[in-house]
């Protein structure tokens, strides 16, 4: 299947116009953040087809686009000669053809292929990772634009330190307090950015519905806590430190730093959107997050 010849109107669909050098088809195809345009996210693959190895994109985006018949005609024979172009991993690439010429047969129905129904390697499940990550900030963003439309001028200022320093935050830990000398350490790196944004988000939703987080102690008990189990960590030699990704204390150090910026944010916009909240117990829910990722992090290499 490698070798068969896209028919003529295949090869001619990919216009030479100097808009398309630059496009995104993973975000034109899923509609990450815009309206989905499968058409133009075809033009666009064909245009990168030998310069971009990314499975969402060139073959990868042109096989899924085959075989689904969303964007370009349902075409099997097509979907598996892209397949055969992706490369990737020899197991990963002899289940996606196998799959793909079972469907072929009718031997097996789906309502929607992914190159990710097949993932054996790091590099793909991270990559994997990494487009629903896309797609799931994307849509926290719409939210939070949503939200900020209801704020006033120092509302939206507050929310805007607020919003960097999550970000901030999210960025740090994930990169300095996640292991990454493995080959799934993309998706690693997503997972912790996830679970920050994640968390912030849940807290944005909660107390704009008047919902005041209930730790379990109170913030002075818990800081505590957070500052005993800092030293802990600091103080351990995590599996891999010497190698480069390996966690280090001084990617802990700037997550901790991160963190203080990230809290200290929450209060001053907590301080202008939510008066009724009592901002110690939203220092001691923000803190006892942080001791709890903390003592994972401990636990891990005792």
């Amino acid at each position: 299947m490698r070798d068969v010849t896209p028919p003529l109107a295949e090869r001619i669909t990919a216009p030479a116009h100097d808009q398309l050098s630059e496009c995104d088809a993973e975000q034109l195809y899923y509609g990450i953040g815009i309206p989905p345009d499968p058409e133009q996210a075809r033009a666009c693959a064909l245009r990168r087809l030998d310069a971009n190895p990314d499975p969402f994109d060139g073959a990868g985006l042109l096989t899924m686009i085959h075989a689904n018949g969303r964007g370009g005609k349902r075409d099997l024979d097509l979907a598996i000669h892209y397949a055969c172009r992706m490369g990737g991993a020899p197991a990963e690439m002899a289940g996606r053809i196998e799959r793909l010429m079972r469907i072929r047969a009718g031997e097996e129905a789906v309502s929607s292929f992914s190159v990710c129904d097949d993932a054996t390697s790091g590099f793909l499940a991270g990559r994997c990772a990494l487009h629903e990550w896309r797609i799931t900030q994307a849509d926290r963003n719409a939210q939070f634009a949503l939200l900020a439309s209801q704020f006033d001028d120092g509302e939206k200022q507050a929310f805007a330190q607020l919003r960097k320093a999550a970000e901030t935050y999210a960025t740090q830990s994930a990169g300095g307090e996640i292991d990454q000398t493995g080959t799934m350490r993309v998706a690693f790196i997503t997972a912790r950015q996830d679970e920050v944004l994640s968390g912030f988000s849940m807290l944005l939703i909660a107390l704009e519905d008047q919902l005041p987080p209930k730790p379990d102690v109170g913030f002075a008990d818990l800081n505590a806590r957070l500052n005993a189990i800092f030293q802990d960590v600091m103080a351990a030699r995590f599996p891999f430190d010497d190698l480069p990704g390996g966690i280090t204390r001084d990617g802990i150090r700037d997550a901790a730093r991160a963190w203080i910026g990230y809290r200290d944010a929450w209060v001053a916009f907590a301080e202008v959107r939510h008066p009724w909240l009592n901002t110690s117990a939203l220092k001691a829910h923000l803190t006892q997050e942080r001791y709890a990722f903390l003592k994972n992090l401990r636990d891990m290499v005792e």
